[in-house]
C-alpha cells in the first residue's frame, strides 16, 4: 500500500518514538531533549498507545462533568507548597487504608512490585454525553441526530417513546417503563441536564457527561455480560442490553455522589504560571506530587490489588480513567542512562549536578532516582447493541519523573519531567455502597431478582430517586446479577 507524502512525513517524525511496539517513548532521548530545552519538553503532549502498540488519537471529548457540591469542594482545596517534598495535604494514607503499604523504593524492588496488573480489568463503557441526553440517549435509533443538544432534544420531543420499538429506546426510557413511570421522570431529568446548560451556553460542550460515574463503576461493579429480558411493571417484557445496564450503573455512581478520597486539586486555569523551565509554580495548579503518585500506584495496584481513578492532565481539561496496571524502570538522573536495576540509578542529591529542580528539593532528601513508568488505564467506548461482554479498551502512557529518597530510601517527594501528569487521583471509600435517595428515605434495601415486576416498594422509591436523576441501586444490582 503506497504512503502519501504527508503520511510518510508523519511516520518519519514518529520513528524515534515507536521503535518498539511496547515502548513508543525512548527515555534517554526524552531526557536529552528535556535538558536541552526543558520548557518545551515539559509542555509537550505525551503520546498514548493502544494494547496493540498503535499510537492513540488524542481527544478532548473523553472528560468528566463536575458533579455535586462535595466534589467541587474537594477539587477547590487550596495548596501553597511548591516544593518537591510531599506536602501534608497530600499524604496517600487515606487511599491506602487497609493496605500494608511499602514506602521504600528498595523494598518495592525486592518484593517484585516494579510491575503489576489487576487480575480483572475495569470495563469499558460510554461516558453518556449530556449533549446526547445522557441516559436518555437513543443510541440505537437510526433517526437520532447525534448533533448539537437542541437538535437532539427536538428529535426526542418529536418522537415519543410510545411510538418507537423497544430496541430503539434509551436506557432511561427502558428503566421508566420497568418501574411503571408513565411520566418518564428519569428520562426527562436526564434531558434536563442539558436544558440547564443551554440557558447560559450556546450548546452543551461535547465532554459533559457521566464519566465520573463510569470510572468508579468500571472497577467496583461486575461487567454486564449478556442481555437481560425482564417483566416491566405493566407485565410487558423489556430487554436491557449490556450497554443499558452499564449506563444505569454509571448513573448510580455519578448521581448518588459516593464518599470519595481525593488527592490533588483540579486546576481551572488554561495556562497556569510556570517558571523559566516550564515547571508549574501556580499554587492552584501544582498538583499530585510524584512521590504521592508512586506510593499510591504501587501500593494500591501492586499490594492492595485494587483500582483507582486518575485525571491525566494538570490544566482545565479533566480525563478521568480507571487504572488497570503499571510497570516501571529506572534512569540515572545524572548520567541519563536507563536501567532495570535500582543499583546505579540512585544519585546523591549533593552530587546531582544536572538537577534542573535543585532549588525546589527537600532538605530531607538524601538521594534522587529517575523513574520511567508506563501506566495502563481503561478507555471509554461508544454504546452499542452487542449482547456479550465488551473487551476492555486499554491505553498506555509513559510518565517520566524522579523521586526523592531519605537516608533510609523512603520516598518523600519528587519532580515531574512533564506537565502532562496526573492532576488528581481518587477512589471511592472502602465499604461505601451506592444507594439512591429514594432507597434511603423509604428504607428499601432489597435487590430485585427480575423474576416478577418490581414491587410497590420499588415504585415508591423510584418516584423519589428518578426526580433526582438516580436509578435504584436494587434494580441496577439486580440487572447486573442477571447479566452475569
Amino acid at each position: 500500500m503506497k504512503l502519501t507524502v504527508l503520511r510518510l512525513l508523519v511516520l518519519l517524525l514518529l520513528l524515534p518514538l515507536v521503535s518498539r511496539a511496547d515502548n513508543p517513548v525512548d527515555v534517554e532521548d526524552y531526557l536529552r531533549r528535556f535538558h536541552e530545552n526543558p520548557s518545551r519538553v515539559m509542555n509537550d503532549r505525551l503520546p498514548k498507545w493502544s494494547e496493540g502498540g498503535e499510537l492513540a488519537t488524542q481527544s478532548k471529548d473523553v472528560s468528566v462533568e463536575e458533579k455535586g457540591d462535595a466534589r467541587r469542594e474537594l477539587l477547590s482545596r487550596s495548596r501553597s507548597n511548591l516544593w518537591s517534598e510531599i506536602p501534608d495535604s497530600e499524604r496517600p494514607d487515606d487511599l491506602l487504608a487497609g493496605i500494608r503499604a511499602e514506602r521504600r523504593l528498595t523494598e518495592m524492588e525486592k518484593k517484585g512490585l516494579k510491575k503489576s496488573y489487576l487480575d480483572e480489568k475495569p470495563w469499558s463503557g460510554s461516558y453518556w454525553p449530556t449533549r446526547n441526553g445522557a441516559l436518555s440517549w437513543r443510541y440505537n435509533d437510526p433517526a437520532f441526530p447525534g448533533k448539537d443538544f437542541k437538535t437532539n432534544y427536538s428529535s426526542y420531543e418529536a418522537r415519543p417513546a410510545e411510538t418507537l420499538p423497544d430496541e430503539q429506546l434509551s436506557p432511561a426510557e427502558k428503566y421508566d417503563i420497568l418501574v411503571g413511570d408513565a411520566n418518564f421522570t428519569l428520562t426527562k431529568e436526564n434531558w434536563a441536564r442539558g436544558l440547564e446548560v443551554v440557558k447560559t451556553k450556546p450548546d452543551v460542550p461535547k465532554w459533559y457527561g457521566l464519566c465520573h460515574g463510569w470510572a468508579p463503576a468500571a472497577y467496583l461493579e461486575h461487567q454486564p455480560r449478556k442481555a437481560v429480558t425482564v417483566p416491566a411493571r405493566s407485565g410487558r417484557m423489556i430487554t436491557f442490553l449490556p450497554a443499558d445496564i452499564k449506563a444505569l450503573a454509571s448513573s448510580l455512581w455519578a448521581d448518588t455522589i459516593p464518599d470519595v478520597i481525593f488527592i490533588g486539586k483540579k486546576c481551572v486555569k488554561p495556562k497556569p504560571k510556570e517558571d523559566d523551565m516550564g515547571r508549574v509554580i501556580d499554587p492552584e495548579c501544582f498538583n499530585t506530587n510524584p512521590g504521592t503518585w508512586h506510593l499510591t500506584l504501587v501500593n494500591r495496584i501492586g499490594v492492595g490489588r485494587e483500582s483507582f481513578v486518575m485525571d491525566a492532565t494538570y490544566d482545565t481539561e479533566v480525563w478521568n480513567q480507571p487504572i488497570y496496571g503499571y510497570k516501571y524502570s529506572y534512569f540515572n538522573p545524572q548520567t541519563l542512562k536507563v536501567s532495570d536495576s535500582l543499583f546505579g540509578s540512585i544519585v546523591e542529591k549533593e552530587k546531582f549536578k544536572l538537577d534542573k529542580f535543585k532549588k525546589y528539593r527537600s532538605a530531607k532528601a538524601k538521594y534522587v532516582v529517575g523513574i520511567a513508568l508506563d501506566i495502563t488505564y481503561v478507555n471509554e467506548i461508544q454504546p452499542h447493541t452487542g449482547t456479550g461482554a465488551d473487551r476492555a479498551v486499554l491505553k498506555t502512557v509513559r510518565y517520566i519523573y524522579d523521586l526523592e529518597l531519605d537516608a533510609g530510601h523512603q520516598i518523600i517527594g519528587g519532580e515531574w519531567y512533564s506537565n502532562k501528569h496526573p492532576d488528581f487521583i481518587w477512589a471511592v471509600e472502602a465499604g461505601f455502597n451506592a444507594r439512591s435517595i429514594g432507597e434511603k428515605r423509604t428504607g428499601l434495601r432489597d435487590t430485585w431478582n427480575g423474576q416478577a415486576p418490581v414491587s410497590d416498594d420499588f415504585v415508591r422509591a423510584a418516584e423519589i430517586s428518578s426526580a433526582h436523576e438516580e436509578p435504584l441501586a436494587g434494580i441496577v444490582q439486580g440487572l447486573i446479577q442477571l447479566s452475569r
